[in-house]
Formats: C-alpha cells, structure tokens, sequence
C-alpha cells in the first residue's frame, strides 16, 4: 500500500523521494525522508485502495487516506459488463472454434470434454449475465466483475 505524510500544521502531503518547501526551507529528493517526516510531527497515513475507474469517477484522495468518489451510472455500468462478458464468453469459445471447423471440413468427431467446456462457458456466460441484470448496486456490480473484469473461475 502506498503511503504519504501528513503535516498537521499545514496539511500538506509529504512523500519520500519527493522534494518540498517548508518555513521557506527547500528539502531535496535526498532530504525528504521519512526520519525527516516524523521529525517534524507528520502523521503516516496509509492509502486505502483506490476505487475501480470502472465503478467510481472524480475519485479524490482525501488526508486521512480514504477516498470520496462518486458512483456510475447504474444502467451503463451494467451495459458495460453485459459487453465485457459477452466480449469474455466469446473468447473463450473461440479457443476451440477449429475443432467445429474441422468437423465441419473433415467430419471428425468433437470430444465430449470440449463440448462440455464450451456448454459450461455458455452457462456461465448466462450466469453473469442474470447476476448484472438483478443487480440493484454499483457494490453488487463490483462483486460480480472485481474491478470490471469478467471471469468465469
């Protein structure tokens, strides 16, 4: 996790490695060290993650390492991910696509474990979907697709 320190004087961010200025004193990239920080009472404060571009805009870091942002439209975030698990479902089959070609120009026979694979991405392709569909949350979304990636694990 990142981290910064907080002068409690001028609320300030200081980051190690970061050169500043302070009561008119210029601190290079070699002075601002966290010995330094802690020296001059800032406070450590850990960053919380930050929230998912895919869910979340104007986010904005705030003193105490939280963040406030505001959630996406409900309906679009939901369109997005109905297209990414489309756009998903659709690669994953296409991995054994060739052996329908195959079939098609040879007639060779399509093992069950490939059928059964392609039906499980199917049903799993359904799946999500029904779950974005009866989402009523931006918080229910994330649970679907974690920083909007579809995944059929």
């Amino acid at each position: 996790m990142t981290k910064f320190y907080l002068d409690p004087t001028t609320l300030e961010r200081r980051y190690v490695g970061a050169p500043f200025i302070k009561d008119d004193i210029y601190y290079t990239e070699q002075g601002a060290t966290e010995e330094l920080f802690l020296e001059q009472g800032c406070t450590v404060v850990e960053v919380q993650a930050t929230p998912s571009d895919a869910y979340y805009e104007n986010a904005v870091l705030n003193n105490d390492g939280s963040w406030t942002s505001t959630p996406k439209d409900l309906a679009e975030v939901k369109a997005t991910l109905n297209s990414l698990n489309d756009q998903h479902c659709a690669n994953c089959l296409y991995v054994t696509d060739w052996v329908f070609i195959r079939k098609q120009e040879t007639g060779a026979a399509v093992a069950d474990s490939i059928l059964a694979e392609r039906t499980a991405i199917r049903q799993n392709h359904q799946t999500v979907e029904a779950n974005i569909a009866s989402a009523t949350s931006i918080s229910e979304l994330e649970a679907i697709a974690p920083n909007g990636i579809v995944s059929y694990n």
